[in-house]
């Protein structure tokens, strides 16, 4: 059986995202809320993500591997690797709107920029792996580990808008 494409890579980003997690959660039980932040919901809901995401970043890097190693073909195991990730993507997305949706959507207006950034990255996300599932080519290995990045940019972008939170913008007049 040939070695799957882009097999070191996602090994590698493995354990970028378990390091993500792990530092999300250090940082949510160490760091001190500050009068400027955010509410402490929104910024515990923030870190909750971040480490939610980093896991089903690990859980992704790995998925591939799995499957070739069943003895599927490169291209099948792109197709189904690709399909089951936007399914885990999914199934941890909706649990994540209904928690944003309870917090209230008062702290999320405060961060219009990390909104629009999050959508954009999701966008691009959701359009790479459903390009794997519907037609399959020799770049999707490539398209599958830029998936991966997006949504480890995901993670970064709500990262820094629990720890810094309202900061980010313009100072005050």
């Amino acid at each position: 059986m040939p070695e799957l494409p882009h097999q070191d890579v996602l090994i590698g980003l493995g354990e970028v995202s378990a390091a993500f997690v792990g530092f999300s959660l250090v940082v949510g039980i160490i760091s001190s809320r500050s009068p400027e932040s955010l509410p402490e919901s929104l910024r515990l809901l923030s870190v909750r993500e971040v480490a939610e995401i980093g896991l089903l970043a690990v859980a992704a890097s790995f998925l591939p591997l799995v499957v070739h190693g069943f003895g599927i073909g490169v291209e099948a195991t792109w197709r189904v690797s690709s399909g089951s990730f936007i399914a885990l993507g999914s199934l941890a997305f909706l649990p994540s709107l209904v928690r944003r949706r309870r917090v209230g959507w008062e702290g999320q207006r405060a961060q219009p920029l990390q909104g629009v950034v999050v959508t954009a990255l999701n966008i691009g996300f959701i359009v790479l792996l459903a390009a794997n599932v519907v037609s399959p080519s020799a770049v999707s290995g490539a398209r599958y580990v830029l998936a991966t990045v997006l949504l480890l940019a995901i993670a970064g972008v709500l990262f820094i808008g629990a720890t810094f939170g309202e900061r980010l913008g313009p100072p005050a007049a």
